[in-house]
């Protein structure tokens, strides 16, 4: 479903970490990376995507089914028969699901605006928000990998982990201003699937 959008693999960055990382092995800082995307997406929200579906009368949840390797964040905005819900008064979302409050009362169009993120194994992230946010990205990767200890950890670097995390919560914060502001969301169309539970 993700045709229209261009997935680049984390390997990209890798060239960019590998060295500060060192004797770190590979598969340490592919795993730190992993992690690194997953809260980067979920916390400030630049992958969107925005799904129209038909919903039947008697629905009371949606679930949402994103592609393979992404998972729902958040759900923004939802529209029934274009009148926008409120969450909280008219409908509640956790994990890709979506439960109304009362059971729609017609056969109608639904609309949903949704951040999605890689999964923790995903291997792939588009390539807007790698060419944007690959820096933080991999700054993240290294406080994570630089924090580790114990008996077989000869790469720690405490110093270090903490001047590449405060670096990564920067560009954190960055890309959730953009994003709220609506200047930097990478949207793509669509990549989740409504399955309605009555």
């Amino acid at each position: 479903m993700m045709d229209d959008v261009r997935l680049c693999e984390y390997a990209l960055l890798m060239p960019r970490i590998l060295p500060q990382a060192l004797p770190a092995p590979p598969f340490v800082v592919l795993d730190a990376l992993q992690q690194v995307a997953v809260d980067f997406c979920r916390r400030a929200d630049v992958w969107r995507t925005v799904l129209e579906s038909e919903i039947r009368s008697g629905a009371s949840r949606l679930e949402l089914e994103p592609d393979s390797g992404t998972a729902v964040s958040r759900v923004f905005a939802l529209e029934l028969a274009g009148s926008r819900l409120s969450p909280v008064i008219d409908f509640r979302s956790d994990d890709g699901v979506v439960a109304f409050h009362t059971p729609v009362r017609q056969d109608c169009l639904v609309r949903i605006v949704a951040a999605i993120r890689p999964t923790r194994f995903a291997t792939r992230i588009p390539e807007q928000i790698l060419e944007e946010w690959g820096d933080y990205l991999a700054a993240g990767t290294l406080a994570r990998v630089l924090s580790q200890s114990g008996p077989q950890v000869s790469w720690s670097n405490p110093g270090g982990s903490t001047l590449h995390f405060s670096l990564y919560e920067e560009g954190v914060a960055k890309a959730r201003i953009r994003a709220v502001r609506g200047l930097d969301s990478f949207i793509t169309y669509p990549s989740i699937r409504v399955r309605e539970a009555i």
